[in-house]
Formats: structure tokens, sequence, C-alpha cells
């Protein structure tokens, strides 16, 4: 009877965040759905700024995951003074280097983009959406903090509402200005790129708004009233759980930018088909990042509470439903992966690719998706700096390497870079599976 009330409280909270995850991923597709009437190389002009896009990200990503972690360590420590310093540290950080970095990245565009795998049919739009989405910037990593902070409340379907927002807004000045209608002009990649920008702004707004709620955990009215400073010992808390998991995030997207440039080596049309699939690999990842979110939340909110063999429940049941999940996907991808290319492409080339692609995910995505909810567990418990080591070892370091091997010297094309990609992450899921088995995690000192 406690399973099935432990399971209900996973689902909760795991359910919104795949929801939100999943409308991500579908924007994603989406934009990318529309611009392909463009044909290839448009295709190809976003799909190389989305590893770039992700690797400035992942200097957010860290503070990101670590006020989360925090946060629900102090909603189960009942301590929401403290939380609420946590919140202003990570919050500070965010917004001035989002503004610095949106900066340097809006003058280096051209020679990023080269480095990125940009070639002549590509570069001129890659250049164009890319410093669109610097623009947009500051408010894109304003709203993923507040979000990461109401998730570590456990507030999951606040965070759909905002993600919500975002998705419509981009959607609707998608059809308007990709194609230009009901008298909008026709920007075609341009149109795309400001519409993300408008998307972001408007979950931005609503983000700042919901901050001034009296009944949440983190407010501003709270941090007002009770005049909130940062303690030098929350500031010092932040600053040691974060750089493990900002070196984790940072090294990774190094890898994960590095095995794209080497993929766009492949050719307009094979990298467009790769985009594809990488689409719905994230598409697939959304199901491991919501019940990664419920993890840390009562997972990290037990063991605060020192109620240790409730953390072990949390933990136990949140990867066995994320094997389950993985498990239908891969079936659903066997049997319908050829229909999902289709969408994108016409020409039999295109569609053979797609084949194979869709085969790879097939095998991928158990072991990414099993080994995304281990890791939002081992997290939990802040043991971020083992998980720093096993993707740098993973995404920096073998990925990379295996990619250059099979796709550069050994001219697999596509299929050397989804192989490169399976090798990572079954090297990173072993290891993880084998640390959550120690539970070396649990007895982890913040």
């Amino acid at each position: 009877m406690q399973d099935k009330k432990l399971l209900g409280d996973i689902l909760k909270i795991s359910f919104p965040a795949i929801i939100d995850d999943l409308l991500f991923a579908v924007v994603g597709l989406v934009d990318t759905l529309m611009v392909s009437k463009l044909g290839s190389a448009a295709i190809t002009s976003i799909g190389i700024i989305n590893q770039p896009k992700l690797f400035i990200f992942s200097i957010f990503f860290a503070m990101q995951t670590c006020i989360s972690i925090l946060v629900a360590r102090k909603v189960g420590e009942n301590n929401k003074s403290e939380g609420n310093e946590i919140f202003l540290v990570g919050l500070a950080y965010a917004v001035i280097v989002s503004i610095i970095v949106s900066i340097i990245f809006y003058i280096i565009a051209k020679p990023f983009m080269i480095f990125c795998g940009a070639n002549s049919d590509t570069l001129e739009n890659a250049i164009i959406y890319f410093r669109i989405i610097m623009i947009g910037f500051v408010f894109n990593v304003f709203y993923f903090y507040v979000n990461a902070v109401e998730r570590g409340c456990g507030n999951t379907k606040l965070t759909l509402k905002t993600n919500f927002i975002s998705y419509v807004v981009n959607i609707i000045f998608n059809y308007l200005l990709i194609e230009g209608r009901y008298g909008f002009p026709r920007l075609e990649v341009k149109g795309a790129a400001i519409a993300t920008a408008m998307g972001s702004v408007a979950a931005s707004a609503f983000a700042f708004f919901q901050l001034f709620r009296k009944d949440g955990f983190i407010g501003i009215p709270y941090i007002v009233s009770n005049k909130i400073k940062v303690s030098k010992e929350n500031f010092v808390l932040v600053v040691r759980n974060w750089w493990s998991i900002f070196v984790d995030q940072f090294l990774t997207r190094v890898g994960f930018m590095l095995n794209s440039a080497i993929s766009a080596r492949m050719g307009t049309v094979n990298y467009a088909v790769h985009h594809i699939g990488m689409l719905f690999l994230s598409f697939a990842y959304s199901f491991g990042n919501g019940i990664s979110v419920a993890a840390i939340s009562l997972v990290g909110s037990s063991i605060g509470a020192d109620d240790i063999p409730l953390a072990k429940k949390y933990a136990n049941l949140s990867k066995n439903v994320g094997l389950c999940i993985s498990l239908t996907i891969s079936v659903l991808l066997l049997v319908f992966g050829e229909s999902f290319f289709k969408l994108f492409f016409e020409d039999e080339y295109s569609m053979q690719l797609g084949k194979i692609v869709a085969i790879f995910m097939a095998v991928v995505i158990p072991m990414a998706i099993y080994k995304i909810v281990l890791t939002g567990i081992v997290r939990s418990g802040g043991d971020s700096k083992f998980i720093m080591y096993v993707s740098i070892l993973a995404n920096t370091i073998v990925q990379p390497i295996a990619a250059f091997i099979l796709v550069i010297i050994f001219k697999m094309g596509i299929s050397g870079a989804w192989t490169s990609i399976l090798i990572s992450q079954l090297t990173a899921m072993t290891i993880t599976f084998l640390r959550y088995r120690s539970e070396k995690w649990i007895r982890t000192k913040l």
C-alpha cells in the first residue's frame, strides 16, 4: 500500500515535468518541421545551432541543478529562510553572467559558427539565428532558473505553465513569421529565431510574477518582509555544490559540441537526418528528465528529513519507472520509427538513413533514460562530484574520440555518429549504476 502512495508521489511530480520537457522537445520538432519546407540546408542551419546553444546554457544549467538540489534539501528541513538565501545567490549569478555571456557570443557569432561546422550553405542563416537567440538569452536563462527553483520545491505544475506560455508564443510566431502569413513578413530561419526569443520574453514575464506569490516557499514578499540576506555559510554551500556540476555540465557540452561539429562533416543531408534523430532523442530524454526531477525533489527532501529508508524507496521506484517507460519507447520506435522521418523527408536516401537512426535510437534510449534517472538519484544525495567524473569520461572523452575515429577516419557516416553515442551512453549508465548500488551517494555531505 505504501509503495502505491510513493509511486503516486513520484508520478505527481514527474508527470508535469515530463509534459513540460515533452513540450520543449515538441516545439523543437515543430520549429524544424516548419523550417524543413525550406530544404535540408535550413534544417542543418538550425541543427548546427543546437549543441552550441546548449553548450552556452551549460554555464547556467549547473547553477539551476545546484539550487534545485539545495532548495529540495531545505524544503525537507523546513528551513524557508535559508532556502531563500540560496535562491538569491543563484539569481544574482543567472542575471549577471547571462548578460556578459550573451554580449560575448553575439560578437563572436561568425567564427563560433564556423568552428561548429557551418559551411557555405548554412553559415549565413546559422549566424542570423544564433545572434537573435543571444538577444533573448537573458530572458531564457531567467525563466529557466525560476523553473529550477520551483522544481526543487516540487512545484512542477507551475513550471509547466511557464513553459507552456513560451511554447505557445513560439509556435504562433513560427507560423506567422517563417513563411509570412496574415500580413507578417516572410523571414524564414530569421523568423524561427525571433519566435523563439519572443517565447522566452513571455515566459520570463510570467515567471517573474510567480515570485510574488505569498504562499510560495521561495518568494520576493518573504525575502523583503524578512530582510533576507545571504550569509557567508550559504554562499559557500552553493559554490561548493555548484562547481562540480558546472565542470560536469560545461565539459559534457564541450563533448557534445565536438561530436556535433564532427557529425556536421558528414554533409548537409546526412547531418539534417542526424539532427532529426537527435531531436527525437531529446524528446525521449524528457521522460528521464521528468522522473529525475521527481527523484531530486523526493529523495533529496527525504535525506534532508533524515529518513534514509524512505529515500531508498523513492530511488528504487524512480529507476524502475524510468526503465519501464524507456523500453516502451524503444518498442514504438522499432514499429513506427520510419514514419517519424517521413514527416521531414521525402527522398529515398534520407529515408534509408532515417531507418538506420531509428534502430540506433531504439537501443540508445533505454540506456540514456535509465542513466538520467540514476544521475538524478545520485545527485539528490549531494554526490555531484562523482557524476562530474562520469560525464567527463563518457561525454567529453569517449564520445568525441569515438566519433572522430568512426566518422572521420573510418568514414562510417551516420552509423559511426550514432555508434559513438551508444558507446558513451553505455559507459555512463554502467558506471552510474555501480555507484547507485554502492549507496555511497546517500552518505555524501553537502
